[in-house]
């Protein structure tokens, strides 16, 4: 039986072997893992509209509450085709989010 290499993302530079629950390589965080060119494993997720409760404004949009079931989600730049400009504090609570990847652009965390 071939053995199936699983490289880590092109940061690290690294090939795993026969890894399927990839979270670190030699105590280096891993973002994604590739099995040829097919994406096994991703640690963040992209997100979207159904994915949060939001307002909107004539600055932009406003995230309340996020509602998706992503543990890693990726906040958007757009919502309700407006930028993302404000990310309340309380916006993760009662939510399974491990960790949240928020970018440039947010504005405001209030």
């Amino acid at each position: 039986m071939p053995e199936e290499n699983i490289s880590a993302n092109e940061s690290t530079g690294r090939i795993l072997n026969n890894a399927r629950d990839i979270k670190s390589v030699g105590g280096t965080d891993v973002d994604r893992a590739y099995l040829g060119d097919q994406l096994v494993w991703q640690r963040f997720q992209e997100t979207d509209d159904p994915d949060y409760i939001y307002s909107l404004n004539e600055d932009g949009a406003d995230i309340i509450f996020y509602i998706g079931a992503k543990r890693n989600p990726i906040i958007p730049l757009r919502l309700g085709q407006r930028a993302v400009k404000r990310l309340y504090a309380v916006s993760f609570n009662y939510s399974s989010v491990e960790n949240v990847i928020i970018p440039e652009g947010i504005e405001e965390i209030d």
